[in-house]
């Protein structure tokens, strides 16, 4: 799940950081309220954006959770927050974020807590060759995350950045999206923990 901090400084679970695909309104979760956010329905259905406050007592502690920290600037706000909740959390979790000055941050709160670097070639996903993009393209900042683990772009596994960030913390390898039987058996064959769907 992904969490992202709203304009008045709420926790949401939502994956994109626009609300665009799936609510048929436009804008950025960090440019809207909590208010606003919350008359925004899912997909044509009842459903609304929830807090990760309520994710958490949704699921407690009956399977392990995934947590990504969004953020595409250098506002760590939302790490003291998140840390706040998964404190008191009773179930498994590890935390990871495309931002390594996040995952820096959520240490320093979760001192414990296991915390993994994603990874993909942002300038080629976002088809702009910005200086942060470069630099996240890079992984040209993760001795500052010193992360425990690496989950990377299944067509960046070959990368360069990845191979050196994955020898030089000696982090174990995540790998998404695992989409056949046949990437699979390669992830497995790797010696990577595939995160899959289907």
């Amino acid at each position: 799940l992904d969490v992202q901090l709203t304009k008045d400084g709420e926790l949401v679970v939502f994956h994109d950081n626009t609300v665009d695909r799936v609510t048929g309104a436009t804008g950025k979760v960090k440019d809207m309220t909590f208010a606003e956010l919350r008359t925004l329905k899912l997909s044509g259905t009842e459903d609304i954006i929830p807090t990760f406050r309520e994710v958490l007592e949704l699921v407690d502690g009956k399977v392990p959770l995934l947590v990504e920290l969004k953020g595409e600037d250098l506002n760590s706000a939302l790490c003291p927050k998140v840390a706040e909740l998964l404190q008191n959390y009773q179930g498994p979790y590890c935390v990871e974020s495309f931002n390594p000055l996040l995952v820096k941050n959520i240490k320093k709160y979760l001192p414990h807590a296991y915390c993994g670097q994603l990874y993909t070639n942002v300038c080629r996903d976002k088809k702009k060759y910005s200086p942060l993009n470069l630099i996240l393209s890079a992984m040209a900042f993760n001795f500052l995350a010193k992360p425990d683990f690496i989950a990377y772009n299944i067509k960046d596994r070959k990368a360069f950045p990845v191979l050196v960030a994955t020898k030089l913390y000696k982090a174990p390898r995540f790998v998404w999206t695992v989409k056949t039987e046949e990437e699979l058996e390669t992830a497995h064959r790797l010696g990577e923990h595939p995160i899959f769907e289907n």
